[in-house]
């Protein structure tokens, strides 16, 4: 007699009542800690920019003259009080280098109070010390890691920074459970195959240059070529190359060191069943671009989720996106519903457009990229061209160099009062003289060449009349050089009053869960070292 089997009898776990309300109360615990967490940062936020923009109003004007005109319109004069102007001219050189950092370190010995006051309250005004930075661990749950990167075939300026962004990126696609990573202005492709390579995630590379698409592939291939080299040699054990690594070397003089190597064969057996996971190309990145379509049509190569783009979810990042990209890349984040988070480090302000607001509020500000905010735009912050383009210096790089800024302008500073004295109007720009000054043994052949590229014949300007202009303002070299010391006290405060907008702007966002602003770099080897991580609120 056969027995009929007994059915399988399923386990069902029982949730009690108090269970499903203790599930609730977490959710809702969770949900309201991270409003809570976000409106403590707008309140940081908006207190941070009420502070700097106090400060920073009263000094643009200062930040905006240019050294060609530092003669001709008194700037030493003008903006420097005499006790300033008496200490800064008993400073050596050397301090004068130190000068825009000097409380970095310890505070400055001076005996003029006003410059004390100007640098201390600069030094206040800087993102370290206004409460808003955020670490890295902060910006990116806890759960998602941080896996080690492995750069190669790069300087070392662009290995640093590839290395440190690869892991933010990567952190930040596992913490999102993305499909994808969009790396927009990728250049030759550095930060995108890095992510491939080393964290096997799919990576769509935008660029509007095709140079740069072109160098990418190129690159890619290049790279595999050496990596199924190497992986030969090591597998034989024929042999053991040594590589060195130099600073400026090109991006394809570098080898892949046998180690690095010998770590990514442990999980890569055959490298030509490694399905492709980067792929550049040449679009116009804007806004209102149709990502998606993009993304529908490339993606396939990519990874299989890419099918079903509705459900499509990705990261977006860029780094050292420059001016205006930079604030695209923030608004196609906002705008695009698969982005679910940012990961932007952005460079080159002077080349952003600002909103102007001389006649009354403007009906164009959401064009521009500066201010973004609407608590900048209630202030009407306006900062110019050459405050933006002293944002863009490096303070660190400078005082390693232990080289005085702002002489390079005393030559143009004494051609501007020849021309003023031959009752010619100055244009604002002179085209053909930059670098010029490097080029000219005398200041006389200088000013012959650019008086002939401005179509002046040297008829009209003596011998003499050059030799006395030189001799009358002989004493003015180091009073520009110390007066531009000066003005760079104010970069960090200007780049620090960018940022600050950005953060500010995407905190003011409904569909913004969380915005953290992370200092990632070292700023001797990579200036431009801050980067927005951002994420959005699920389901939007």
């Amino acid at each position: 007699m056969v027995r009929k089997p007994k059915d399988k009898v399923k386990t069902v776990k029982i949730v009690t009542t108090d269970q499903m309300d203790e599930k609730t109360n977490e959710m809702t615990t969770n949900i309201t800690q991270r409003q809570s967490g976000k409106e403590n940062k707008l309140k940081q936020c908006q207190a941070a920019i009420q502070k700097v923009w106090t400060f920073l109003e009263q000094y643009v004007p200062f930040c905006n003259t240019h050294g060609a005109e530092f003669l001709s319109h008194d700037h030493w004069e003008k903006y420097l009080p005499p006790e300033a102007q008496k200490e800064l001219l008993c400073m050596s050189d050397e301090d004068l280098v130190k000068l825009p950092l000097c409380f970095n370190e310890t505070e400055t010995a001076t005996d003029s109070q006003w410059l004390y006051s100007y640098i201390k309250q600069a030094y206040m005004c800087h993102l370290e010390n206004l409460n808003v930075l955020s670490t890295l661990s902060e910006a990116v749950s806890k759960n998602s890691g941080f896996e080690k990167s492995r750069t190669e075939a790069m300087s070392i300026k662009k290995g640093h920074e590839v290395s440190i962004m690869s892991q933010a990126v990567s952190a930040m696609f596992n913490s999102t459970a993305a499909d994808m990573v969009v790396d927009v202005g990728s250049g030759k492709g550095y930060l995108g195959a890095e992510l491939s390579r080393t964290f096997n995630i799919p990576v769509l590379g935008l660029d509007s240059q095709e140079t740069n698409t072109h160098g990418a592939k190129r690159r890619e291939l290049i790279l595999n070529k050496r990596f199924k080299k190497k992986k030969q040699q090591i597998e034989t054990k024929n042999t053991k190359t040594e590589v060195s690594v130099a600073s400026n070397q090109s991006c394809l003089d570098t080898c892949i060191t046998d180690q690095n190597l010998e770590q990514r064969l442990q999980s890569v057996n055959n490298l030509d069943d490694v399905p492709v996971k980067y792929v550049p190309m040449t679009v116009f990145v804007q806004p209102d671009m149709g990502l998606r379509n993009i993304i529908q049509h490339i993606g396939p190569q990519l990874c299989s989720t890419c099918d079903n783009i509705d459900r499509l979810h990705f990261v977006l990042t860029g780094l050292h996106t420059c001016g205006s990209l930079a604030v695209t890349l923030m608004k196609l984040f906002l705008q695009d519903p698969g982005a679910v988070a940012l990961v932007s480090v952005g460079c080159c302000y002077q080349q952003m457009e600002e909103v102007h607001y001389t006649d009354g509020d403007p009906t164009d500000s959401d064009s521009k990229h500066f201010p973004l905010s609407k608590l900048g735009k209630k202030m009407k912050m306006y900062l110019g061209r050459n405050a933006r383009n002293l944002a863009s210096q490096s303070l660190h790089r400078i005082q390693a160099s232990k080289q005085l800024q702002g002489k390079d302008f005393y030559w143009r500073a004494l051609l501007d009062v020849i021309i003023r004295n031959l009752g010619l109007s100055v244009p604002e720009k002179i085209k053909g003289i930059r670098g010029l000054n490097k080029k000219c043994p005398t200041f006389k052949d200088y000013a012959l060449r650019a008086l002939s590229i401005l179509g002046v014949s040297p008829e009209l300007v003596p011998d003499d009349s050059l030799h006395l202009t030189e001799t009358l303002h002989q004493d003015n070299e180091k009073k520009l050089a110390a007066l531009f010391q000066v003005k760079l006290v104010l970069a960090p405060v200007i780049e620090t009053m960018i940022l600050l907008d950005r953060l500010m702007f995407l905190l003011e966002q409904d569909t913004v869960e969380s915005t953290h602003l992370v200092r990632l770099f070292d700023p001797l080897t990579s200036p431009r070292c801050y980067c927005l991580l951002s994420v959005k609120t699920s389901g939007t």
